[in-house]
């Protein structure tokens, strides 16, 4: 079974779809004036069954009689981490008939603690209006793009290709693969084929940052679990030297430390050249 209608002759509707038998998303349709439209909550699930996003609807109309096409649709978009706690805080408003949502309100995002690690500011929600614009975020990533594209940023010592893994060889293992050249860089988990992650690199002073291009990952394919709660031009990884050898960190790749019995991330992971 990949999906399940409840109650499917009346709104509202309520739909499970399921993957590999178990459920990963459910969601309820209702009728806003005249027309069939999500509401409420809907929720995506992990394989054991732990809530890893959520949405939550608020459906506006400029007036009573307005027709579908000035339904205005606020979407409150919440992710969670393995151990259910937020990780992000964002919204995104749209017309029932537009096809795009555009970002909006105060996007917040937190670490592992809970803390706040960083805002973005959107035009407000509840404006009637789909004027998408470009945030801070987008312009950053255009420079950057345009920059590596016409070779203003020199990787000729990082050219290759390197691997590591996660230090945890009873549990949980992965092993990394991370390509660079002039023309691509990208990385993947496991051996090939994978999901090629391709990533935007930025000189940071000693070290490579690079972002990644969710329009250049090809995600129909294989898995993309590394980047599955990722945004476009969200940092996937660092390398940098240290005592004339080369080392990762990521906010993403769990790193087991043997002293903490516990996976951990940003952990300096020396690399290998192959």
């Amino acid at each position: 079974i990949t999906s399940k209608i409840i109650n499917s002759k009346a709104v509202p509707l309520t739909t499970f779809t399921y993957k590999n038998g178990k459920i990963n998303n459910m969601y309820v349709e209702n009728n806003v004036n005249g027309c069939l439209t999500k509401v409420g909550n809907e929720y995506f699930y992990d394989n054991s069954g732990n809530i890893i996003k959520s949405i939550s609807y608020t459906n506006n109309l400029q007036k009573k009689k307005s027709s579908c096409d000035q339904l205005f649709i606020i979407k409150t978009i919440k992710e969670f981490n393995a151990k259910n706690k937020i990780e992000s805080l964002t919204y995104k408003k749209t017309f029932y008939e537009a096809g795009n949502d555009c970002p909006c309100g105060n996007w917040i995002f937190y670490d592992e603690n809970n803390k706040v690690v960083k805002n973005e500011q959107y035009s407000k929600c509840l404006d009637f209006s789909l004027d998408c614009g470009t945030s801070d975020k987008e312009n950053f990533l255009i420079k950057l793009k345009k920059d590596f594209d016409s070779g203003n940023i020199n990787l000729k010592k990082w050219t290759g290709q390197y691997t590591f893994n996660n230090n945890n060889f009873e549990q949980g293992y992965r092993e990394y693969t991370i390509s660079i050249d002039e023309k691509k860089c990208f990385i993947y988990a496991g051996t090939l084929p994978a999901c090629e992650i391709v990533c935007i690199p930025k000189k940071n002073g000693n070290q490579i940052d690079f972002f990644y291009d969710s329009q250049l990952t090809d995600r129909s394919t294989y898995s993309y679990e590394l980047v599955q709660k990722s945004e476009h031009g969200d940092l996937i990884f660092s390398i940098y030297l240290k005592n004339n050898k080369k080392f990762v960190k990521s906010p993403l790749i769990k790193y087991w430390k043997d002293d903490l019995s516990d996976f951990k991330t940003n952990q300096e992971i020396e690399l290998t050249h192959k």
